[in-house]
């Protein structure tokens, strides 16, 4: 597997828990989608594809980009940090995946 691939799967192991955590039906909702994303760059593909859909997700309203952990109708200010930080890794490995496959 390739360096891209990996540093892709790599964050996104590490947004799952964090998806898990919070309460509501969008972090359910992405905790899916990024399972299935997990389990399609862990079979041959097409990494600039899987990027690329990964990318779909931070437009528009209630998206990936719009998330912040909450439990019991309090925000979870650490987890969220970590959350938003790991979305922009997450965001910056897939537009380079993209260039480089590209090219």
């Amino acid at each position: 597997m390739g360096y891209h691939s990996q540093k892709i799967i790599s964050l996104i192991e590490e947004i799952l828990p964090l998806l898990k955590i919070g309460d509501g039906g969008i972090c359910l909702y992405y905790y899916e989608f990024y399972k299935n994303i997990l389990e399609r760059l862990r079979r041959p593909h097409e990494l600039d594809k899987i990027a690329s859909d990964i990318q779909r997700t931070y437009g528009g309203m209630a998206t990936f980009n719009d998330i912040a952990l909450y439990q019991n109708g309090e925000i979870l200010m650490d987890e969220t940090d970590k959350f938003i930080d790991l979305r922009r890794a997450l965001y910056a490995a897939c537009e380079e995946a993209i260039l480089t496959f590209r090219k």
